[in-house]
């Protein structure tokens, strides 16, 4: 809930509406078969991963779960390569220049490589509370909610749409 923490805090008493998108599982991306046999996020000291830029949510993330295990950041060696988004993370495991990636399932799946869950995270949109109402934005949510987009998310791998419209903060 760090967004809605961080939506009310710098959104009080504004006209927004913070809504559910998605949710999205966030993990190691390892090579295929799991050759180092990693079970957890504690299993990456001594390994090499690949680095973000230190100002990515990817990143920021990471090191709030690192911590939570243990571990800091020397911890794991980061000579893997520096990427820029999911698909860089998850080619840079493939290719071997790094031994995991934290990354999306998505990236993983789309790359045949293997996915070790650590955490969930929700995905939300902040809209104008005026503007959640007027018929562009209507039509975006019932689309988003129809038959077809709930299938389409369900192909990408990991992501989750059944919370999708559900209201997480409404600043009045």
């Amino acid at each position: 809930n760090w967004n809605v923490e961080q939506v009310s805090r710098h959104f009080a008493f504004k006209p927004v509406v913070l809504i559910e998108w998605a949710r999205r599982r966030r993990g190691l991306i390892l090579p295929a078969g799991n050759p180092l046999k990693i079970r957890s996020l504690g299993d990456m000291a001594g390994r090499r991963m690949v680095r973000r830029q230190s100002a990515a949510g990817s990143h920021v993330l990471l090191q709030r779960k690192m911590k939570e295990v243990g571990l800091d950041s020397a911890s794991v060696v980061q000579d893997g390569a520096l990427v820029r988004d999911e698909r860089e993370a998850a080619h840079a495991v493939f290719t071997g220049e790094a031994d995991a990636a934290f990354g999306l399932e998505t990236a993983a799946r789309h790359s045949r490589l293997e996915f070790l869950p650590v955490c969930e995270e929700r995905f939300d949109i902040l809209v104008g509370r005026r503007d959640y109402f007027e018929d562009p934005f209507q039509k975006l949510l019932t689309f988003a909610k129809s038959p077809d987009f709930i299938a389409k998310a369900g192909q990408f791998g990991g992501y989750d749409v059944s919370g999708l419209g559900t209201v997480q903060f409404n600043g009045y």
